[in-house]
């Protein structure tokens, strides 16, 4: 998980610095590759810190699409950190599991996210391809409807609480 996490921040940095410097805003591209280092180098040894050089991240590969032309290697950089910072956050969690326990873990971790990259790269590319045009009304109405049933399903995601004898959970007994 460790190494799909330094991967993703190389690809991030490099995609940005490729725009940027396709734009002539060189100096932007260096501050992306530097940023992306930084978080490759913090990963889950200080989450804090990996989730700020992800924002500051972030910020400059939009300084850089808004500088440049085109939105999908910004996208692709894009999705590549969110990707690496993931990785290094499930890596953390995954730190006390043994070996054999962690590889299935892995697999399906890697397989899902690879779905989710691949998805979300499809949606930025029929964005592009696709000129909609949206009163400001409506598009708030449309991120908000979707900020609602992302919500929706991650609490029916949720795995179930079994409550036991006076409607505690387990946890609660423990206590």
């Amino acid at each position: 998980m460790r190494a799909a996490s330094i991967l993703c921040a190389v690809i991030a940095g490099f995609t940005v610095f490729a725009h940027a410097a396709a734009s002539g805003e060189s100096a932007i591209g260096i501050l992306a590759l530097g940023l992306a280092a930084v978080s490759a180098l913090l990963g889950s040894r200080a989450a804090s810190g990996a989730t700020s050089a992800l924002s500051a991240f972030i910020a400059v590969t939009a300084l850089a699409a808004s500088a440049g032309s085109g939105i999908l290697l910004p996208a692709i950089a894009i999705v590549a950190a969110l990707h690496g910072w993931d990785a290094s956050l499930a890596a953390s969690r995954l730190h006390g599991v043994s070996r054999e326990d962690r590889r299935p873990i892995v697999l399906r971790y890697v397989a899902s996210s690879a779905i989710l990259a691949v998805v979300s790269l499809g949606l930025v590319c029929l964005a592009i391809v696709l000129r909609i045009r949206l009163s400001f009304g409506i598009a708030m109405g449309l991120a908000l409807g979707l900020i609602l049933l992302a919500a929706a399903v991650a609490v029916k995601a949720r795995p179930a609480r079994i409550l036991g004898p006076n409607n505690t959970t387990h946890l609660d007994e423990a206590q």
